[in-house]
């Protein structure tokens, strides 16, 4: 009996190592779900971070794009004002010389009956064009036939060859 008890006994104190051994490894896995779950939220903050910050990045990157272009314009359509005023300068100046040689006003157009007293000189100089000879009908027969001929033979070249 003494066996037996004693026997038991160890069979008890093996039952309650074994739970003991099981509580520890619950409290194990509990600690390292608890540890993922922080590392979890961990990333998901630091994605969430990165996210926000590409976004600002994007949103000042587009700002900055956006400032340059109206830099861009801004001067482009500064040197279109400069470059219209210089060419009215020069416009009216041209009108100014024009008016001061010929005595027309630079608004009223030449009219009609001005035309009719301008007088255009004939050319006195005949310029000389050299014609070249038309060719006959039997010379134009003999380069059509030729030319014929040649097609012919190098269809049937063509063909020989390619089979």
């Amino acid at each position: 009996m003494e066996k037996e008890e004693e026997e038991e006994r160890k069979k008890q104190e093996e039952i309650k190592r074994k739970e003991r051994e099981i509580e520890e490894k619950k409290k194990e896995k509990e600690g390292l779900s608890k540890g993922i779950e922080e590392i979890k939220e961990e990333k998901e903050n630091s994605l969430k971070a990165l996210l926000e910050k590409r976004k600002r990045a994007g949103e000042e990157e587009k700002k900055e794009r956006e400032k340059l272009r109206q830099v861009k314009t801004e001067g482009v359509k500064k040197r279109l004002a400069e470059l219209q005023e210089k060419e009215e300068k020069e416009r009216k100046s041209f009108l100014e010389k024009v008016a001061g040689k010929e005595g027309v006003s630079p608004k009223t157009p030449l009219g009609s009956s001005e035309f009719e007293k301008l007088e255009i000189p004939p050319p006195q100089i005949e310029i000389f064009r050299p014609l070249p000879q038309k060719s006959s009908l039997g010379e134009k027969i003999w380069i059509r036939l030729i030319i014929l001929i040649l097609v012919i033979t190098i269809l049937v070249v063509v063909f020989a060859f390619s089979f």
